[in-house]
Formats: C-alpha cells, structure tokens, sequence
C-alpha cells in the first residue's frame, strides 16, 4: 500500500469514528433527556452529569475539628462561660432553667438518678450473694 492511499484509508477511518462519536453524543444526550423528563413527572432527584451527589458527602464521617476551625475560637468556650454566668445569676437561660426543674421535679418522685453503689449493677450482685452464701453452708 502506497503512503498516500495508507493516509486516505486513515483520514477516512478518522471521520467515520468522528460521525459515529457525534452520533452516539446525540443519542446519549437524547436518553438523557428522556431521564430528566421521567424524573420529573415522577418525582425523582436527577444529578446533572459530573456532579458528585450529596449522598457522597453524607455517607462521610463528620470532622468536628475541622468544622471547630471554621468558626471563632471564641465558641470553644462559650458553654462553660454561660454556665458560670447563670450560676452567678448574671445571665437567664430558659432551657437550661426548664431542665432543671423537671431534674428537680424527677427527683421529687424519685425518677431521678441512684446514687452510687446503689445501680441496676450492684442490685444485681446484691440479689446473688445471699444465693452463693446459702448454697456453701
């Protein structure tokens, strides 16, 4: 084969792939509009092409140190400077007052805490000894 009839075999060759490419982006954008309009009339999410979905994101775990660093360092110690605020009766926060009072109001009841040693756990072990003394003698 002569190079100059190699070149035009090749020049072809390049053309043809080059309608064929165009034809199959014709036909790829045509099915895409077809998604996009399904999508729509039945109520689906449609991500525009190379855009990552939100669900990428989510499915990470969360970086509080990173999202800490965002923000003024001023926020890192904001809680304990209110609690020594209300404690000192400078400043009235309603939640925190409202959860006292049904802590308060718990405890009134005896819903509140057990005090130490005396838990779900050492109830337990209470209720078994006297069945392990009584089981050697």
């Amino acid at each position: 084969i002569s190079p100059k009839i190699f070149a035009a075999q090749c020049c072809a060759c390049v053309t043809a792939l080059r309608l064929l490419s165009a034809e199959m982006a014709a036909a790829g954008n045509k099915a895409r509009q077809w998604a996009q309009l399904g999508a729509k009339i039945f109520g689906e999410i449609v991500h525009p092409p190379g855009v990552r979905s939100p669900t990428r994101y989510l499915r990470n775990t969360n970086r509080p140190e990173k999202v800490l660093s965002y923000y003024n360092p001023v926020f890192e110690n904001q809680a304990g400077l209110f609690r020594r605020l209300r404690a000192a009766g400078l400043m009235h926060d309603i939640q925190a007052d409202w959860s006292d009072s049904q802590r308060e109001y718990d405890k009134r009841r005896g819903k509140g805490p057990p005090k130490k040693g005396e838990g779900r756990r050492a109830s337990k072990a209470k209720k078994k000894a006297p069945a392990a003394a009584g089981a050697t003698a």
